[in-house]
């Protein structure tokens, strides 16, 4: 399991976080959610796992590459742990005791090492096979920087059994709207994020292999082509381009086409998601998430981090863990199953100790929502507004039975 520590960085106080399976971040706007997020997200990275013991530069080039190179105050401070490895980092400090990235920065017989060490390894024999011919058809390929540092990125990753992060941002509505011309807006020099380029990148290169999608919890289907992407409303037989849909499926699809590429059984993933439910109706919120947690409970390894305003979201994630412990105190009968899958997928369903969940703050704290005693994630954090608004609906209808009084 790792954790996190930060102290007076961007928005964010103080947070002291264990990553679990699932993890869900929320609170009020600007609270340094989106911080933690991508702070997680880098940490996963083969860039950061790269980065050698008192190279700070390289960390802040980073921070830079997800919008948050916030300046470093001599309080702050950042601890990551997973499992044997730690980093601490402070202003203009960067410790580690990750000595394979020190190996992959001073071997140059680095590469020839993998690929002796791997051969066995079912997942990378593909890759294997292709490395050998490029090596063998351009012996000199190695003197390529660029082509060594994606190398042994990808060797990065395998040493960690980890595959990149896929972070999927709140701004997914903007890459919708210029698919088709994600690559000529990044040739061209275009200001755009790099965090949201590489997403423009997985977008694409799904989307390319996808051709087709079905979308069923809003129950249409997507025809991906060079010239127009095309949106099939199944209940009408309706065809629109996709540019003329709705801000809900230019918000969606992407998000969708991602994960449907990404999450599988065989892989191992660090899953960020922004705000799954921007533009979204709330039934569909809801459909979302179930489907979402179905994707990832097949595959055992996979880490989700969401940051989230909506209390349909929670409330859903709240009764997926009651059911999943309902289903346990049952001791698995087939009865109660069948019961529970008439309401919501058991496919997934989720453990409560697998979970972790924290409120932002407005003043910069960062706490553990858990109610452990009711096996909850605290989605009555976030739903202050449904407080606010029915204490006012009763002091109203106060104020009319009053008034019939007089």
């Amino acid at each position: 399991m790792a954790r996190i520590i930060v102290e007076n960085f961007g928005a964010i106080k103080s947070a002291d976080i264990n990553i679990k399976k699932y993890n869900f971040y929320i609170g009020e706007t600007s609270s340094g959610k989106s911080t933690m997020a991508k702070l997680i997200t880098i940490f996963n990275s083969s860039p950061f796992y790269a980065i050698k013991d008192g190279d700070f530069k390289s960390f802040f080039k980073l921070l830079d590459q997800y919008n948050i190179g916030f300046k470093f105050a001599p309080s702050t401070i950042i601890n990551y742990e997973n499992g044997n490895y730690s980093w601490y980092i402070s202003n203009n400090i960067f410790r580690t005791n990750n000595q394979d990235a020190d190996l992959m920065g001073k071997s140059d017989d680095f590469i020839e090492y993998f690929i002796r060490t791997k051969e066995n390894n079912k997942k990378f024999d593909a890759f294997i096979k292709s490395l050998k011919t490029i090596l063998k058809d351009q012996e000199d390929i190695k003197k390529d920087k660029n082509f060594v540092s994606m190398l042994k990125g990808i060797i990065e990753d395998s040493l960690y059994n980890n595959n990149l992060p896929i972070y999927i941002p709140a701004e997914r509505l903007l890459i919708s709207t210029f698919t088709n011309n994600i690559f000529t807006l990044l040739q061209s020099g275009a200001s755009i994020p790099e965090c949201i380029k590489e997403f423009g990148r997985l977008y694409e290169n799904a989307r390319v292999k996808s051709k087709n999608l079905d979308i069923d919890i809003l129950d249409i289907k997507v025809e991906f082509s060079k010239d127009e992407d095309k949106i099939i409303i199944n209940q009408d037989n309706a065809e629109i381009k996709f540019s003329q849909a709705s801000s809900g499926i230019q918000t969606l699809i992407p998000l969708w086409t991602v994960l449907n590429e990404h999450i599988s059984d065989e892989m191992k993933q660090i899953i960020v998601i922004e705000e799954p439910e921007l533009n979204l109706y709330p039934s569909s919120q809801c459909s979302l998430i179930e489907w979402i947690m179905r994707k990832l409970r097949k595959s055992a390894g996979s880490i989700i981090v969401l940051t989230t305003h909506s209390p349909y979201v929670l409330s859903t994630i709240d009764n997926l863990v009651y059911a999943q412990e309902i289903i346990e105190k049952s001791a698995g009968n087939i009865n109660v199953i069948k019961k529970i899958n008439k309401l919501i997928p058991s496919k997934a369903l989720i453990r409560f100790d697998e979970v972790s969940s924290s409120f932002f703050d407005s003043d910069g704290m960062v706490t553990d929502i858990r109610d452990e005693e009711m096996s909850l994630i605290g989605s009555q954090k976030i739903d202050g507004a449904s407080n606010r608004l029915n204490y006012i609906f009763d002091e109203l209808s106060k104020i009319e039975d009053e008034l019939q009084l007089l």
